[in-house]
Parts: structure tokens; C-alpha cells; sequence
């Protein structure tokens, strides 16, 4: 266990390095600004210190060569932590005096390894500059993103097993969905501790992978956080305690984002927008908005599993903007329409009437109405009916 003092202005950033330390069993100090980690330094005397560049007060780099300059602190490895990554800055990390210089955003499992080393390192009394050399991003750093997402993907399987089970129970008794939004409040907490480490990870990685074999992969992991992020956004909704953050939200830029997203699942479908006229904006909840295309486009494709063509109608009718979202594929029966935005139905083999019952509940509170017509082998047709600016 070694005696680290972090130094970081950002409190959320400063929090997260902090936890990443303690998690692996060094003991911590922190402090927000320059000055105070070279008094700090010196009322402690750490084993490492974990600099920021930009502080108030004194820089990182100026509170370096303080403490490269101290007669009791100048042997202590110096480490920034910056998301300032030109070679240039990472230079003057080095000139000032620091034993390595790492960029945010930051996976904490590479902080926490690259620590490690330095204070081996440190402790056998070996010159880090000799031995530190630029990270080259391996197989193994894939392999361990990959690994991570199937594990948030089984969490989330082992969750919707769960929730089968309350629709079984509750297929005829109104179930309190605030209560069960409760209960998974825990569950959506530590799936985005983990999503954070992956989406740190991949904005670390992306430039350095770009045009090259592994590109292709992180595109897949970064599908693979937007489609967990749907679900976790589901299970928020489910009480309904959403604040909706009303601002211009063109639809047909959402629904071609998504369709980009899903384009994996959308083998041989064509997407066809007839906007008319006028740009298809409204007031809304950007976030809400995508929440609901995605369920509604992912569920279109799922039907037209031999490809077809979804398109997608807007047209403003006074304060209303009107959207027709329509498939080509298998249809749904009409006592099936019935129940189609009820709590837990579903006519999947490994649904759990989640979606749909999200979408016509954000469509209502954007004072909006859904509706959905559909006949069996001839295709779906949802119709939102949105107003223009939220009342």
C-alpha cells in the first residue's frame, strides 16, 4: 500500500481517481489546487503525487518544480493526469521533473496498473524515464473491453430474468412500477459504474486505434454502450421520475442516427424519410426522443427479418407534428394491438414488455398521443402525434 496525494480541481474527476486509488488499497489524500498539495506534500511526505496541469492558484508543472526542488520531497514520483496530450505538454510535464504524464479520459484499472509500475519501479530504484515508453494498444486491450461488455450484457440478462418472473406474478395485479423503478435503482447504479470504465476507455483508445484493425472493434464496443445505455434509460423511466430538459430536436437527424447505430440489425432494410416541406423540429427531450425511435425502430427491423423498408412520415398540422413510423414485416394481430403499451406484454420469446410501454409513457408526457394500426403479413404503422413546443 503506498501514500498517494492527488491533486485535481474538477471534484467528479478528482472523486473517481480518489476511489481508484482507495479501491486498490493505497491510502489517499486529496486537495483541489497547486498550492495546497506542495503544504500538503510536505506535512505527509506521499509515496507518489498525481498531478493535474490546469489548477488555480499554481500549476501542475509549477507545483512539480516546487516539489523537485524541495530537498524532501525531490526523490516522490510525480505523475500528471491531464487531458492535454500534445507532445509539446507532455514534454514540459517531463522537463519539469514528473516520472510520467497519462491523459484523460482514463480506464482506472490502466491508472491503477501504471501506478503499480512507477512504484516498483521507484522502489528498485530504477529510472522511469529509461523503461516508460509510449503505450502501443494490444489485442489484450480489445480483448479486455470485449470481456467487460459481455459482462454488463449478462448482468442485464440476469436482470430481465428477474423481471419475468414479477410479470408472471403480476399478470393480474397492477404492479407499482415506482416501487420496482426502486428496486433497480441499485441495478442502473453499478451497470453505469461499469459503462464508465468502458466509455472512458474507448474515448482513451479512439484516436490512437483509428485507421487501423482494431478500429472496427471499437465501433462495436461504442454500439454496444449505446444500446446498454437504452436499456438503462429504460429502467429509469420506469417510475416515471425523468426531469424532461425541453430543447430543438430534429427528428429526422435522430432517426438517422439511430438507424446508423442499429444499421447491424437492420440487414437489408431500406430507410425511406418523407419529411415534406419543413424540417421536422420540435421542443422536446433530445434524449427521450432517441429512447423512443430507438424502441420503435429496433422493434420495426425485428419484424422484417428478411428486409424491407421503414419509413418514416412527418408532417405539421397546426401546433402538432405528425410522425408515421412504418414497416413492411409480419404485422400484429388486433387483439394484440390492444394491449401493445401495457406494462410486461409482449409477443417475443425473450421480450419483457418494457419498450413500448416506455415509449407511450415519454409520448404522454410530452403531451403527445400513439396510436398503431397494423394487419398481419402487410406491415405496422405507429402514429405519433407530437406538439411542436411543450406546454
Amino acid at each position: 500500500m503506498a501514500r498517494i496525494l492527488i491533486a485535481e480541481d474538477e471534484p467528479d474527476i478528482r472523486a473517481l481517481i480518489a476511489f481508484t486509488m482507495r479501491f486498490a488499497g493505497h491510502e489517499v489524500w486529496e486537495v483541489s489546487n497547486g498550492e495546497e498539495v506542495v503544504e500538503m506534500g510536505r506535512q505527509i511526505v506521499p509515496d507518489l503525487f498525481l498531478l493535474d496541469v490546469r489548477m488555480p492558484r499554481m500549476t501542475g508543472y509549477d507545483a512539480c518544480r516546487v516539489i523537485k526542488a524541495d530537498s524532501v520531497l525531490k526523490d516522490i514520483p510525480v505523475v500528471f493526469l491531464s487531458g492535454k496530450g500534445q507532445e509539446w505538454e507532455i514534454q514540459n510535464g517531463l522537463d519539469a521533473g514528473a516520472e510520467d504524464y497519462l491523459r484523460k479520459p482514463f480506464a482506472p484499472d490502466q491508472l491503477e496498473n501504471r501506478i503499480r509500475i512507477i512504484l516498483t519501479l521507484h522502489e528498485k530504484g530504477i529510472d522511469t524515464e529509461q523503461v516508460m515508453e509510449k503505450r502501443q494498444y494490444s489485442q489484450e486491450d480489445i480483448d479486455f473491453l470485449t470481456n467487460e461488455v459481455k459482462k454488463l450484457r449478462k448482468e442485464r440478462a440476469d436482470f430481465l430474468r428477474r423481471l419475468s418472473t414479477v410479470q408472471e406474478k403480476t399478470s393480474s395485479v397492477q404492479f407499482p412500477l415506482a416501487e420496482l423503478s426502486r428496486i433497480t435503482d441499485g441495478i442502473v447504479h453499478d451497470m453505469r459504474n461499469g459503462m464508465g470504465i468502458i466509455r472512458n476507455t474507448v474515448g482513451f483508445m479512439h484516436d490512437d486505434l483509428a485507421n487501423t484493425p482494431h478500429e472496427k472493434n471499437i465501433r462495436k464496443i461504442s454500439r454496444s454502450l449505446e444500446f446498454c445505455e437504452m436499456v438503462l434509460r429504460n429502467l429509469s423511466a420506469l417510475g416515471g421520475q425523468d426531469i424532461l430538459s425541453p430543447e430543438q430536436v430534429n427528428l429526422e437527424t435522430v432517426i438517422r442516427e439511430i438507424f446508423f447505430m442499429l444499421e447491424n440489425k437492420l440487414v437489408d432494410i431500406k430507410l425511406v424519410i418523407d419529411s415534406g416541406r419543413e424540417q421536422p423540429v420540435i421542443l422536446a427531450d433530445e434524449g427521450h426522443m432517441k429512447q423512443v425511435f430507438m424502441n420503435l425502430i429496433k422493434n420495426a427491423g425485428e419484424a422484417m427479418s428478411d428486409g424491407g423498408t421503414l419509413t418514416c412520415r412527418f408532417r405539421k398540422e397546426g401546433d402538432m407534428m405528425r410522425i408515421e413510423i412504418q414497416d413492411t414485416g409480419h404485422g400484429i394481430s388486433e387483439e394484440n394491438q390492444q394491449r401493445l403499451f401495457r406494462e410486461f406484454f409482449t409477443t417475443k420469446e425473450r421480450g419483457y414488455g418494457i419498450g413500448l410501454f416506455i415509449v407511450h409513457t415519454i409520448v404522454q408526457r410530452h403531451g403527445g398521443e400513439i396510436s398503431v394500426k397494423s394487419k398481419n403479413g402487410e406491415g405496422t404503422v405507429f402514429t405519433l402525434l407530437m406538439p411542436v413546443e411543450v406546454k
